[in-house]
């Protein structure tokens, strides 16, 4: 892509944010890769931020709804993502604290109670079919203390 101007970089991530929520480290990758200069980008970024088009907290919070509630995430892929998005640490931890204890569990419980459909009943399972569902849980995001107390292991 060729280079573009600092204005109509501008107007285009104010298109892009008025329909989704992005981090920073995202409008960045999007500014590089138009061309943008650093100087520049940091100042488009300031500008965005002042209007309110982007905020880190605001998107923190929604990727955690987003990914707990729409993708089935636990809490340990969805601090991942975040810190693969560069989202800083504070903010994270703010997100995080919205999870509510009771919602969880019940989503967890629903994602174990899914794969379970393909094994035998609960009361029947051997120990290397409940380390599959740990491993399975594990790869969800959720911690294996809670999958163990599921499995009552």
């Amino acid at each position: 892509m060729k280079e573009i101007s600092p204005e109509a970089a501008l107007t285009r991530l104010q298109n892009l944010c008025a329909k989704a929520e992005y981090c920073r480290s995202e409008l960045m990758q999007k500014l590089y890769k138009m061309g943008v200069s650093k100087d520049d980008s940091e100042r488009i970024l300031e500008k965005l931020a002042e209007q309110r088009y982007w905020d880190e907290q605001r998107y923190a919070d929604s990727y955690v709804r987003d990914k707990l509630r729409m993708q089935r995430w636990g809490r340990m892929k969805i601090r991942m993502g975040l810190a693969a998005k560069r989202v800083p640490q504070d903010i994270v931890s703010g997100a995080m604290e919205q999870i509510e204890q009771a919602e969880y569990i019940r989503i967890a419980k629903e994602v174990l109670k899914a794969r379970l459909k393909q094994y035998p009943p609960l009361s029947e399972l051997e120990y290397q079919d409940k380390m599959a569902l740990v491993k399975y849980m594990a790869s969800r995001g959720f911690e294996t203390a809670l999958t163990y107390k599921f499995l009552k292991m």
